[in-house]
């Protein structure tokens, strides 16, 4: 199953972009476009798959890698291999409602990792107007939101109601 995502054309004039060296700009467009990605830009890419992908060896992969950690391009969970790209869903924003519940699905099959707040963020900025099916089927992966207050008025209304 072949999936397409938009890299816009300003990626290679962008601040960040233009300072990388060839390598990391490699390695990005890599993450970017990953074989084992998804629509969310959030994904389980153990560093081993990359380097074979890349055929890259340890040396090769390690010091990009760090500096589009660095740079914020990329956020990395070492204990779970889970990355995210904060800015994906900005160029690949959620198109419709359908569209969110499947994302929501792939989102499930994630294992439970540090960045799921930090990803919330990201689809509170860039896909604000579908976020119900993501509240719906994890919101106990999202720490502390602004929703908590709201699920808790909810709970006691229904069973003051019943």
């Amino acid at each position: 199953m072949s999936r397409y995502i938009r890299i816009a054309s300003r990626f290679w004039v962008d601040e960040k972009i233009i300072k990388l060296s060839e390598q990391e700009k490699f390695l990005y467009l890599y993450i970017l476009t990953s074989p084992h990605s998804n629509m969310l830009g959030f994904y389980v890419l153990p560093k081993l798959y990359a380097m074979h992908d890349l055929g890259w060896n340890d040396e090769q992969f390690t010091k990009p890698f760090a500096k589009l950690l660095e740079k914020g391009l990329i956020n990395y969970d070492e204990t779970t291999s889970v990355i995210l790209i904060p800015n994906f869903l900005r160029y690949n924003p959620i198109q419709n409602i359908n569209q969110a519940k499947g994302a929501a699905k792939a989102l499930q099959e994630l294992p439970d990792n540090p960045l799921f707040p930090l990803f919330f963020q990201c689809l509170k900025r860039f896909a604000e107007p579908f976020m119900e099916p993501f509240q719906k089927l994890l919101p106990e992966r999202y720490g502390n939101t602004e929703t908590e207050t709201e699920t808790e008025t909810e709970t006691e209304t229904e069973t003051e109601t019943e």
